[in-house]
């Protein structure tokens, strides 16, 4: 085998792509994913690159090559050449890394943890009809843009819990904090767990407690979202000290996410969209 380091052009890509005849579907998501970061110039170069069997044909990085084409941007990748046909059982057979994985070893923010990344990918999704493939670098990006909101809602759901600790609660409670009281939503948080409540004015944890253990995990896009709207109107009765019976599913979000700036210390601070 040889290894070459090469400019891929968007034309080369295409070219290198008619050769790709073994291998699996190509996945939109992972191309758009790809294409935004090299269009951005975000893209890094790594040991992964493009590899050809010793039969001409594709072996390895028909996406990473879609996505240069995709993104009409020339990207700097490793290309091996002549591997050897049955070396394809080991192609791409290892554990895949996660977003908190990438995070770690590339020494990004200490503070993001499972919950972050769950709470991120989530609020991602809201505004869309599937789900959305962000790059890992996007959503490093967009969590530490949103910091204030995503750590005060993973911090709260460090603890575990089958049914309560899953992402529409802890999305719609870093919604919510943006513009709720977070001392009212610490409470909120807290009898979730405890299923401890002072009185009617606490209906609205009750009856999301209640719902929580007789609905079916949510599980699909849809479900996730309609279960986070509904997540933030329990939130809105407790926090109005609602004294509610039923808990509807609103129509739309009721608390949206407000548009981050950068402030001047390099953090974000939030506002309403215009």
């Amino acid at each position: 085998m040889k290894d070459v380091r090469m400019l891929v052009t968007p034309e080369l890509a295409r070219e290198w792509l008619k050769k790709n005849t073994r291998n699996r579907h190509i996945n939109g998501r992972v191309v758009n994913a790809y294409a935004t970061d090299m269009a951005a110039g975000r893209w890094t170069p790594s040991n992964e690159g493009v590899g050809f069997y010793d039969t001409g044909e594709l072996a390895d990085g028909q996406h990473r090559l879609a996505a240069i084409e995709k993104s009409g941007a020339a990207i700097e990748l490793l290309v091996t050449w002549d591997i050897p046909v049955s070396s394809g059982f080991n192609l791409n057979s290892g554990k895949g890394r996660t977003p908190l994985d990438n995070n770690r070893i590339s020494g990004g923010p200490e503070w993001i943890n499972r919950n972050a990344i769950t709470i991120t990918h989530t609020i991602l999704d809201l505004p869309r009809s599937c789900p959305y493939k962000a790059s890992i670098y996007e959503i490093i990006q967009f969590a530490v843009l949103h910091r204030d909101a995503i750590e005060f809602a993973a911090v709260l759901f460090r603890s575990g819990r089958a049914r309560i600790s899953i992402a529409p609660v802890m999305t719609a409670v870093a919604l919510a904090s943006q513009y709720e009281d977070r001392g009212r939503l610490t409470e909120f948080c807290r009898a979730l767990y405890s299923g401890e409540f002072s009185g009617p004015e606490d209906a609205g944890v009750v009856r999301l407690r209640e719902w929580l253990f007789a609905a079916k995990k949510p599980s699909d896009h849809v479900a996730r979202v309609e279960a986070t709207r509904r997540v933030q109107r329990a939130i809105k009765a407790y926090c109005d000290r609602e004294p509610i019976k039923k808990l509807y599913l609103p129509s739309d979000l009721i608390y949206p996410l407000k548009v981050a700036e950068s402030d001047e210390r390099g953090g974000s601070v939030a506002r309403r969209p215009r």
